[in-house]
């Protein structure tokens, strides 16, 4: 019987990539997929600063030390015709292995991944640290190489290919991992919004991309008009919390803002969104793809931020759930039909 092969990212708390190990995993005992799983060797939990999404040099140590094991599997026959990779990360180091190593031996496998970010999006670390000269040629030759590549969202892969300036029939916007219901049970008690306090939240990394200083203009602006408010404006990355404590914290907020350059299916606004927390997203990105009107802003106006800010802490109503929850919980149930259809 031929299986799915997960080659899984490193599980960190902070990060989602602990979350989608538990739902990508039941997704496929649901549906009674046949797989195994290729752990890595991590150097180390931490991740070193608050603006990376990984540690740089133990993400390149635990993904080296799968493709080891993978070439062990080859060297031992346990690699199969017909056999799916699913790789949680494409942008891996030692991929066109698995190609050479099949197509040196005859064995026809699938290789199918997600593609989360590069050198499409100009914020984005590949872009403004690496030298395009490789990245970009290396990135096509991550598309050509895979069967297919599941991305965030619609926006993602039109940014993909205007960068490219290709047609790739392979990328499929499938969402990513996501499961509104397993977050919500992280908390003690979801909280009406009459219990929610007054919280305005920042949920990214400190990253230039983020524009965290943006928040931090705001911030100073509504004390100085509102001094005696009660209003706290936090960034959640700063207070070293955990999911479950950031679920914690969301479940208690009532506005989580952005002003993000770069989200490509964006986590920290979904997560927000579960808690029903009213969303304040700019105009770009995958943002106006993904949730209502209402959610939007046109131009950064700190003296408009402070006002709707303001009017929200003393709202009395609980703001609608955005439709985009219902699509996003069924990422990981998309993905595998995609994996299914190969085996």
């Amino acid at each position: 019987m031929n299986k799915i092969i997960w080659v899984p990212l490193e599980q960190i708390d902070t990060r989602y990539t602990k979350l989608s190990r538990i739902w990508f995993t039941e997704e496929l005992k649901k549906q009674n997929v046949p797989y195994i799983i290729i752990e890595g060797k991590e150097l180390s939990k931490v991740i070193g600063n608050k603006s990376s999404f990984l540690n740089t040099y133990s993400t390149i140590h635990y993904k080296s030390s799968q493709i080891m094991k993978i070439a062990q599997l080859f060297n031992d026959g346990k690699i199969k015709n017909g056999d799916v990779f699913m790789i949680d990360d494409i942008w891996m180091p030692g991929i066109e292995g698995i190609r050479y190593m099949a197509g040196m031996t005859g064995i026809e496998v699938k290789i199918c991944g997600i593609y989360h970010a590069g050198g499409n999006i100009s914020s984005d670390d590949v872009a403004t640290k690496l030298n395009k000269k490789w990245t970009k040629p290396y990135e096509r030759a991550l598309f050509e190489m895979c069967d297919k590549v599941f991305v965030g969202s619609s926006f993602h892969k039109y940014s993909i290919e205007k960068y490219h300036r290709k047609k790739f029939n392979n990328l499929i916007s499938t969402g990513i991992w996501f499961n509104s219901k397993y977050i919500l049970n992280q908390v003690k008690k979801v909280k009406t919004w009459k219990e929610k306090e007054d919280i305005v939240l920042f949920p990214h990394r400190i990253h230039p991309e983020k524009k965290p200083e943006l928040f931090d203009k705001i911030a100073k602006a509504y004390k100085k008009k509102y001094p005696l408010a009660p209003t706290q404006f936090i960034k959640s990355i700063e207070s070293g919390l955990s999911k479950k404590e950031l679920y914690e914290l969301m479940n208690s907020s009532k506005l989580t803002f952005s002003a993000a350059l770069q989200e490509n299916f964006g986590y920290a606004i979904l997560e927000a969104s579960t808690f029903n927390n009213f969303l304040l997203l700019p105009n770009r990105v995958v943002y106006p793809e993904f949730y209502s009107k209402e959610c939007i802003y046109e131009k950064e106006d700190i003296e408009l931020f402070v006002e709707i800010i303001h009017n929200t802490m003393i709202y009395k109503e609980k703001p609608k759930k955005e439709k985009i929850i219902n699509w996003a919980d069924k990422s990981c149930k998309r993905i595998i039909n995609h994996l299914k259809e190969m085996i």
